[in-house]
């Protein structure tokens, strides 16, 4: 079936709020925006959003708004919760929904590629985010990058890593 400028619009919509909601890199928005306005059947829409995740309504984005805010403040209960034993022969660990990462979650709150924790020189771990949606937070502050200790709680995103070295 021919896709129309109202279903387009939709579509593209729908992307807009799954991006703000840390489903989606800037580059994969903008690339599947670009082919939302290309597409010449409904088929070819649906197929754009069909890997996302549904919406709840306001009050589900009001709560994963509360939680790219602060997500420790936004609910007592994590998401999802965690306990990583980081391997002392490892330079780094990525954590992440993707596949990709050596810490793969099915958070929706964490970004496909969401923090690095590397090995430094001094046999101490560095956390990094990396240009995650929801931020990185380690022990109730935001952090582009922090040294982490044993006991240490994570937040990334809806998710609360503690950590074991």
């Amino acid at each position: 079936m021919r896709a129309s400028d109202e279903r387009r619009e939709n579509t593209v919509a729908a992307l807009r709020e799954r991006a703000l909601d840390g489903c989606l890199t800037l580059d994969t928005f903008a690339g599947r925006v670009d082919a939302a306005y290309r597409a010449k059947t409904v088929e070819e829409l649906e197929a754009l959003v069909a890997d996302l995740p549904r919406t709840d309504g306001w009050r589900g984005a009001m709560r994963r708004a509360l939680a790219r805010v602060a997500p420790h403040a936004a609910s007592r209960e994590p998401a999802l919760e965690i306990e990583v034993r980081l391997p002392p022969t490892a330079e780094a660990v990525t954590v992440g929904r993707s596949r990709a990462c050596d810490v793969v979650v099915g958070e929706e709150t964490v970004s496909r590629f969401h923090a690095e924790l590397r090995h430094a020189d001094d046999d101490a771990w560095i956390v990094r985010d990396l240009d995650s949606t929801n931020g990185t937070w380690l022990n109730g502050a935001r952090v582009r990058e922090a040294r982490v200790s044993g006991g240490d709680v994570l937040w990334l995103g809806g998710l609360r890593m503690e950590l074991r070295l």
